[in-house]
């Protein structure tokens, strides 16, 4: 039997360059979408933060059209 995070890894991954915001207990953070999969995403928080494992997140995307995408997730 495969762990969460093997299961994780498998899923094919695609480069996405992109502005979002992170979303934790009401506090935002400025952040940068390096890429998505199918299950998840990889972003980089541009501040320093205290963000825990196993937090509920909201990711907010800017799409180059200017819409928003919203994920949601765990840490």
């Amino acid at each position: 039997m495969m762990s969460d995070y093997e299961d994780r890894r498998r899923s094919e991954r695609y480069a996405h360059r992109a502005h979002a915001t992170l979303s934790i207990d009401g506090t935002q953070y400025d952040a940068h979408l390096i890429n998505v999969s199918r299950i998840g995403a990889l972003v980089a928080i541009i501040d320093a933060h205290t963000i825990a494992a196993k937090k509920e997140v909201s990711l907010h995307i800017e799409t180059p059209d200017g819409q928003i995408l919203t994920m949601t997730g765990t840490v």
